[in-house]
């Protein structure tokens, strides 16, 4: 069990300085990163205009 003190540090919010600070990634890590988000616009990604599309239409019926 964390103590008081340490659970408001675990829950504290990232700031945008934090948030935008540069990480060190290597070029394996990069590259995988890369290849796994290109697949996912070519492969699983709907098109951005979907409120003509039948199926939300029905659930939103």
């Amino acid at each position: 069990m964390l103590t008081p003190s340490l659970e408001v540090a675990a829950l504290r919010q990232t700031s945008p300085g934090e948030f935008s600070q540069a990480r060190s990634v290597n070029r394996t890590t990069t590259t995988k990163l890369t290849n796994t988000i290109a697949k996912w616009l070519a492969t699983d990604c709907r098109p951005i205009n979907t409120v003509e599309d039948k199926t939300r239409q029905q659930i939103a019926a």
